[in-house]
């Protein structure tokens, strides 16, 4: 039908628009049938890989978790701690359960210090090692094959899977008792010896020693890893970790204690009232340890927890007044607020104790 206007003149037909079919392409849906055919195939090969892969990734991983090393017969090798006062422990690849212990000689004959060195992997797969002995540090490198950061996860992706696990045993000496012209006891520890054990990847564990190393300084340092000490005695003890955490029981100082933490937790628990007999046989005359604490995020203090230190003869001073609970001229004790859950507690016979959060 024909439409005009006002002034009766006839108006040209109405257009009308073909009605349009929107395609939403949604992972090959309402695509044309060629399309969708095509699209669905690559999904398809898409989907299967994905589960190939992850299948193979799983059952690789759990193969890494049964990694053993006390089957494993230990590489051995010796070096003289006092011409090589450090040592550096690097791992490099897909480790899983890296670890490095340090103890004490049953033998009192040996001046040498011992290391053990045992790595298991999958077939041919294991981790390389080297060591190397340059001006006063003794290098210990272990290296895995495979993929560097931030690929490592690709080692659980081939077949064999390039995974390892390592374990590094540093045996040190005993001490031998000092003395002067006249055979008898020294007085006090004038020169204590510098023994530095630095790790990147692999927890370190310093292990309970009969004979206290009352003449050796323990430092030491990790990257990434934790520190754990299990009442090990020594001169003097520094325990630094950049991120991981130290824990433990310190069964003795005569000098001093000093842990420090960047990112990690302290959680150490110290009693020196047992320093006295572990070390009168070796020295006369007891001096006052030097205990200190430090953690830190940036520039915020990251210890929170409970806290509690005993000195018997010593003088105690907190930093955070508003931390304490309860205070004494020799005992101290509070809760710094927070979201971790540590315990500090610090026993001496006369240090002070110098606690800063």
């Amino acid at each position: 039908m024909d439409r005009e206007n006002r002034d009766g003149e006839l108006l040209p037909p109405r257009r009308i628009r073909p009605i349009e079919k929107r395609s939403f392409r949604i992972f090959c849906i309402s695509c044309p049938p060629c399309v969708w055919i095509s699209c669905c195939a690559i999904w398809t090969v898409i989907l299967i890989l994905a589960i190939i892969l992850g299948s193979i990734a799983y059952a690789n991983i759990n193969q890494c978790r049964k990694l053993n090393v006390d089957n494993i017969s230990p590489s051995v090798m010796t070096y003289d701690p006092n011409i090589f006062s450090e040592v550096k422990i690097e791992s490099f690849g897909n480790y899983l359960k890296g670890q490095v212990f340090v103890s004490q000689s049953n033998s009192t004959n040996s001046k040498n210090a011992t290391v053990r060195i045992q790595v298991a992997g999958i077939g041919k797969q294991g981790a390389t090692v080297q060591t190397l002995s340059s001006n006063s540090q003794y290098s210990i490198t272990l290296t895995q094959s495979g993929f560097g950061s931030p690929f490592e996860f690709l080692a659980y992706l081939t077949l064999p899977p390039k995974c390892s696990d390592a374990r590094v045993h540093i045996i040190f000496p005993q001490t031998s008792q000092s003395s002067n012209s006249n055979g008898n006891k020294d007085q006090t520890v004038t020169v204590a010896t510098l023994r530095s054990i630095t790790s990147n990847n692999m927890d370190v564990t310093l292990q309970q020693n009969e004979v206290p190393f009352y003449d050796q300084i323990f430092n030491v340092t990790t990257i990434k890893s934790n520190i754990i000490v299990e009442n090990f005695t020594a001169n003097s003890i520094m325990l630094s970790s950049n991120i991981g955490e130290i824990s433990g029981t310190i069964g003795g100082i005569y000098s001093q204690l000093k842990a420090a933490s960047f990112k990690g937790v302290i959680q150490l628990s110290v009693d020196l009232t047992s320093r006295l007999n572990s070390f009168a046989q070796y020295v006369k005359t007891q001096q006052q340890p030097k205990i200190e604490v430090e953690t830190e995020s940036g520039n915020d203090s990251t210890f929170s927890g409970n806290f509690s230190a005993t000195t018997d003869k010593g003088h105690i001073q907190p930093l955070n007044t508003q931390n304490i609970n309860t205070q004494t001229d020799t005992q101290v004790s509070g809760t710094v607020p927070g979201n971790l859950n540590a315990n500090l507690t610090v026993v001496t016979y006369k240090g002070d104790i110098n606690l800063e959060f």
